[in-house]
């Protein structure tokens, strides 16, 4: 018999169905939303992968309802007459809230624009202060931009491991007339045509249009507009070395390549970066402090360099020589000037400042004109002095300001002054004037500004004569708006040993220690430290590659930092805390590739012996302290008596990674004339 089943139950067990099946969407949808609003938030361990968050910049981020896209310091455009370095970004970029439409990043020197956009699924990007955040479909990880104030800094934050590797996949926009190139290095170089034939060029005719056209259409391009460094990998514990990452370049489309990733800690940051080059940002302050970068590991970044390679050192026509010959002096650069200040002229310790203009067309030192007619050659006025003499100090220029800290006065005797003044309109340094000294003498430490902070490293006192250690070794104030400076605090981290005579550099929130002396022992090493959200040093000091020939100095500066590339020329190889060694000498033999003698030392390495007949041998390695190595392998040199140029240093270069680490450091741009 068939069983009829009655009609209410039937619409009670489909209202139970769809009642059961309304729930699931519902906890469906809840369960997404609350997954996606997790991705979408940066917590405490997220945000300190990505650098932690900035009001100041977070201000200057504001979403554009009509367009749908978050603007960032709109209208930015550099000055070249700016003097100094102020707040505040120094770029534009746009960011759509659509993750499949175009990143924009506009280089504020050359107008010059550079796109790019992800092509893996994201949900829409929010605004957390100074970042923008997209979930990334399907796997439990987002993307963040990092806004800055010379960067827009990228990050992929995984949130837990999902298998061993991984591919982010990019297509880029470039500008028109450049193109993109895979570097030796991993890094991916971005090359158009000279600059001045960039951006907004004025043309007086159709004809001339024409002219610009076709001059940007066939230009050898060999301007580095962009870089593209090799990507790095970081966890909660730090820099994951273990992760593999790379690019791989196909035509537009820029993939990076993620493997190893079970060796991680999570969450995970892979960090592929993007510089951008402008040189009229160097401009606004002190380039050998790298001013324009932020003190995370910024994605935009603004230098000048063809590919960091320098063809040939060449005497600049115009260029005026100083008045007189000093040693132990302080160099800095600010506005488009040059600043030469105090020193000694072999004797006596002076006070005297020359400043002179910086022509950016030609590259020429010319004469400036303070505001009342040209000076002849290089501006010297009484006016422009120090209030005593002072060589063996340390200089910076920040902020419309320029700093003489502590050095030797003119008894000679270690001091604790600290002088600064206001650069007038025109350049000239009028009305030194001393702010909070230091609590212990110091002679040829290093200072760097940044942030609105004075860091002074390193140097001599009465009592360390071969370099401060421990604690006040290493200190940093506030630099007011005013100028002056505050009070002067020992940073948390120590100096990592003994250096006088070296060069403090910062780039891209990293502290540097380059070469220098300990005790009299000169040194090879860099070593490295990430500046903190306060301007503290709390990690430990981290060393990086070595350059090849160690070496330090008697004022002045053995190191510079130059469009993601750091330079290493000349300095002293030997030396007492008081003078510099210039030549080795002695007496040798040379068979085949084997030289033999007294007194070598390794320091020697590169170098070249110079026999008293005339015969030269170039050293390729140290054995002992009576043997040496030579190129040279089919010459045989009778015990003669010899000479070795110590100095004969040629110019360096490693670029920096995005870990703050170091390449290897290959010689780039030979000998100075």
């Amino acid at each position: 018999m068939r069983r009829v089943v009655p009609r209410y139950w039937v619409e009670l067990g489909l209202s139970s169905a769809l009642v059961v099946a309304a729930v699931f969407v519902a906890v469906f949808i809840v369960g997404y939303d609350q997954a996606m609003a997790a991705k979408a938030q940066l917590n405490p361990k997220t945000l300190s992968l990505v650098g932690g968050s900035s009001k100041m910049y977070a201000d200057k981020l504001k979403l554009d309802e009509a367009k749908q896209v978050y603007e960032y310091n709109p209208g930015y455009r550099a000055s070249d007459s700016k003097i100094g370095q102020s707040a505040g970004p120094k770029f534009s970029a746009e960011i759509p809230v659509d993750p499949a439409k175009t990143v924009k990043v506009t280089d504020p020197e050359t107008s010059t624009t550079l796109g790019f956009s992800p092509d893996f699924e994201m949900a829409k990007g929010q605004q957390q202060d100074n970042h923008v955040v997209y979930p990334i479909m399907g796997r439990d990880a987002s993307k963040v931009y990092s806004l800055g104030q010379g960067s827009l800094k990228e990050d992929i934050i995984l949130l837990k491991f999902q298998g061993d590797s991984a591919e982010f996949s990019y297509h880029l926009q470039l500008p028109e007339n450049t193109e993109a190139r895979m570097e030796s290095d991993g890094s991916v170089g971005i090359f158009g045509v000279d600059r001045t034939l960039l951006g907004a060029v004025t043309t007086g005719s159709d004809a001339d249009a024409e002219l610009l056209t076709k001059a940007r259409q066939k230009s050898a391009k060999t301007s580095e507009l962009f870089r593209v460094p090799a990507p790095y990998a970081r966890d909660v514990r730090g820099i994951n070395n273990n992760v593999k990452l790379s690019w791989e370049l196909t035509g537009l489309r820029l993939t990076l390549k993620a493997s190893s990733l079970r060796s991680a800690a999570y969450p995970l940051s892979l960090d592929p970066s993007i510089f951008v080059t402008s040189a009229a940002q160097f401009m606004a302050g002190n380039n050998e402090s790298n001013i324009d970068f932020d003190t995370s590991n910024e994605l935009i970044q603004k230098g000048r360099l063809t590919g960091a390679r320098i063809n040939a050192w060449t005497p600049v026509a115009g260029t005026q020589d100083l008045p007189a010959s000093l040693w132990n002096h302080g160099t800095v650069m600010a506005g488009g000037y040059v600043y030469v200040i105090g020193g000694s002229t072999g004797s006596t310790n002076v006070a005297t400042v020359y400043w002179a203009k910086l022509d950016t067309a030609t590259y020429a030192i010319t004469s400036p004109d303070p505001g009342a007619g040209t000076c002849t050659q290089w501006c010297n006025d009484s006016a422009y002095n120090l209030p005593f003499a002072r060589a063996g100090m340390a200089v910076a220029a920040y902020n419309g300001y320029l700093y003489a800290v502590a050095g030797f006065d003119g008894t000679p005797a270690r001091t604790t002054t600290v002088y600064y003044t206001k650069v007038g309109a025109n350049g000239e340094p009028i009305g030194w004037t001393t702010t909070t000294a230091l609590g212990t003498e110091r002679s040829y430490g290093s200072v760097v500004a940044y942030q609105n902070h004075l860091y002074i490293f390193g140097g001599q006192s009465n009592a360390a004569t071969g370099g401060v250690t421990g604690a006040g070794s290493s200190q940093f104030a506030d630099i007011h708006p005013d100028g002056t400076i505050g009070t002067w605090t020992n940073t948390t981290t120590n100096m990592p040993n003994a250096l006088w005579g070296h060069t403090a550099l910062q780039n891209n929130g990293y502290m540097y220690l380059v070469g220098g002396v300990n005790g009299t022992t000169t040194q090879n090493a860099v070593q490295y430290n990430k500046v903190t959200s306060t301007g503290d040093l709390t990690a430990s000091w981290t060393a990086t590659s070595s350059f090849n020939t160690a070496r330090g100095s008697f004022g002045g500066s053995i190191a510079t930092i130059w469009g993601g590339y750091m330079y290493v020329s000349d300095g002293c190889t030997t030396m007492t805390a008081t003078n510099c060694t210039q030549f080795a000498s002695g007496t040798a033999s040379q068979s085949g590739t084997t030289i033999t003698g007294t007194g070598f030392t390794s320091t020697e390495v590169g170098m070249v012996m110079t026999f008293a007949n005339g015969i030269t041998a170039t050293i390729t390695s140290f054995t002992s302290s009576t043997t040496l190595v030579a190129a040279n392998d089919s010459q045989t040199v009778a015990s003669q008596s010899y000479t070795i140029d110590l100095n004969d240093l040629s110019p360096q270069m490693a670029s920096i990674n995005g870990d703050g680490t170091l390449s290897a450091w290959p010689h780039c741009c030979g000998p100075f004339p």
